[in-house]
């Protein structure tokens, strides 16, 4: 099932996950090339579910690792030799994902998790969707054929009233906000103005654990999800849902503290909403994107990925 959001207008279609039965394609015939962005930190255990189940039809696999100290990155590396590891430089799990995405050199962008909660094997239905005529797809686990394993009742209660005010705020029509499995095309990254994410410089003190992992400015932590979902709203780009299946992780704890992080989301959202509206130039880039896209329609059967 695929949710297209644009404005207050929602349409649902359901949409084939192989791409040579789409409806209609935004792109030449000729498969994109796909890049996997994996913030990491202290997976070494998760790592090899998350490597063994990415499509083939990924071409790059960035792993950007906060300073792990069990063995994370030679895991990786053993597990797909041509992974791009990148040493993280500003602590939080939004950082990290804000520096995949700018070192990334696919067409499309995916954002996933390390911990084998996010399955990997899920990446071409988002794929399906942006080829679909999306700009920016989200996964959903609110939505049929979607779930959580590990999704609490207080989080999912959080969750709930968090995107109910993203969609009144932003004329919006998500479904779970705080998800964070996200593609985009690589358009769209530079669209969106996320340096000031990575430009916040680090002093490590004597209290971090292992230096990476903290996060300390806004954007850098779990409420990445709500600034890139606002941030495209108020963009006006057409946002996707496909529905998603998130499972336990199978090993370590979670870092995510569900009233400090929630009150991170909440702030992300307000600040989105009143923050200054994008500039003449930025959506004069929104406007050349569409344009370029457009061009790029074809009427011949999309191959099928393997």
């Amino acid at each position: 099932m695929v949710v297209v959001s644009h404005g207050s207008i929602l349409v649902s279609k359901v949409w084939s996950l192989q791409l040579s039965q789409c409806d209609s394609t935004l792109y030449d015939g000729s498969i994109p090339t796909i890049s996997l962005v994996l913030p990491c930190r202290n997976e070494a255990l998760n790592l090899p579910h998350v490597m063994n189940a990415i499509p083939a039809s990924v071409t790059e696999v960035l792993l950007v690792d906060g300073d792990s100290s069990d063995g994370s990155v030679a895991i990786a590396q053993h597990l797909r030799p041509g992974v791009i590891v990148l040493n993280q430089q500003t602590p939080g799990k939004g950082a990290a994902m804000v520096e995949g995405m700018f070192a990334a050199t696919g067409e499309i962008v995916v954002l996933c998790d390390t911990d084998d909660s996010m399955n990997p094997v899920e990446v071409e239905r988002f794929v399906a969707a942006l080829l679909a005529g999306a700009d920016v797809v989200h996964g959903s686990r609110t939505i049929e054929d979607g779930g959580s394993d590990d999704l609490t009742r207080t989080r999912s209660l959080g969750n709930q009233a968090l995107t109910s005010l993203t969609n009144v705020l932003f004329g919006a029509s998500l479904t779970d906000l705080c998800y964070g499995y996200v593609a985009m095309w690589r358009d769209v990254v530079d669209l969106l103005r996320l340096d000031h994410i990575v430009q916040v410089p680090h002093h490590p003190t004597s209290d971090d654990e292992g230096g990476l992992h903290r996060p300390r400015g806004y954007g850098h932590g779990f409420e990445i999800e709500a600034l890139l979902l606002c941030r495209s709203a108020k963009l006006g780009l057409t946002i996707s849902e496909v529905s998603s299946h998130e499972s336990a992780r199978r090993h370590g704890n979670s870092n995510l503290k569900v009233f400090g992080d929630g009150f991170r989301v909440l702030d992300a959202i307000f600040r989105e909403w009143r923050g200054h509206e994008f500039s003449k130039s930025a959506v004069g880039c929104r406007d050349d994107l569409r344009q370029r896209m457009a061009t790029r329609l074809a009427t011949d059967p999309f191959p099928q990925l393997d």
